[in-house]
C-alpha cells in the first residue's frame, strides 16, 4: 500500500511547485511554517511579503552598494595626509543588549574612509560618519579627538516604511592620530 495524500499535503505540494517554477525560493521554503500557522493560502497573500522582501532586498542591496563604492573611491591616507603615518580608532558601540569594543588601525596605504556601519544588522540608512571630525583633527593637527554618535538609521524595515523608530544605536569614539 501506498501513501495517499490528504488534500492538505497536496496544496502544499501545490505552492511547492508553483513557487518552485515562479523562482520564488524563499516562499518555497517559508510556506510550510505559513501552512502550520493557518496563515491564508491564497497567492495574493504570499506576492505581498514576496514583494515586501524584494524591496527591502533591494533598499538594502543599494545601501551596501554606496557604501562600498565610496570606499573603493577613497584616496588613501598617504593621498590625503602626506604626513600621517597611522590612525587608530578605538570605537565603543551600545545597542540594546550589545555592548562591545573595537579597534582599528588604519596606516598609511589604507583608505581615508571615515564612515562605519551600524551594528544593529536590521538598520536601514544608518551608520556613523567620522569624516568631517577625522578631517578637522587633520586640519588643526590634532593628535587626538574624541566624540560621541546615535545612529540616524531606521531600526528595521518596517519602521522605516512607517518612518518612526530610529535605530539610535550608540557610539563613543576615540581617534588617535600618529604623524610621522
Amino acid at each position: 500500500m501506498g501513501f495517499t495524500p490528504n488534500k492538505s499535503v497536496k496544496s502544499l505540494i501545490s505552492f511547492q511547485f508553483l513557487f518552485s517554477f515562479l523562482g520564488f525560493q524563499w516562499l518555497y521554503l517559508m510556506y510550510p511554517l505559513l501552512y502550520i500557522t493557518n496563515a491564508r493560502h491564497d497567492l495574493s497573500y504570499y506576492l505581498k511579503y514576496f514583494h515586501m522582501a524584494n524591496n527591502e532586498f533591494k533598499i538594502r542591496h543599494d545601501q551596501d552598494n554606496a557604501f562600498y563604492y565610496e570606499q573603493s573611491v577613497s584616496r588613501t591616507i598617504r593621498e590625503n595626509f602626506d604626513d600621517v603615518e597611522s590612525i587608530e580608532l578605538n570605537l565603543h558601540f551600545k545597542y540594546d543588549e550589545i555592548d562591545t569594543h573595537n579597534k582599528l588601525t588604519l596606516t598609511d596605504t589604507d583608505k581615508a574612509f571615515f564612515k562605519i556601519k551600524c551594528i544593529n544588522r536590521d538598520c536601514i540608512h544608518g551608520g556613523f560618519n567620522l569624516t568631517g571630525d577625522v578631517y578637522e583633527a587633520f586640519r588643526t593637527k590634532s593628535s587626538k579627538i574624541s566624540g560621541q554618535m546615535t545612529c540616524d538609521g531606521w531600526q528595521d524595515y518596517e519602521r522605516f516604511k512607517a518612518r518612526h523608530h530610529h535605530c539610535l544605536c550608540q557610539l563613543k569614539y576615540d581617534v588617535n592620530i600618529n604623524y610621522k
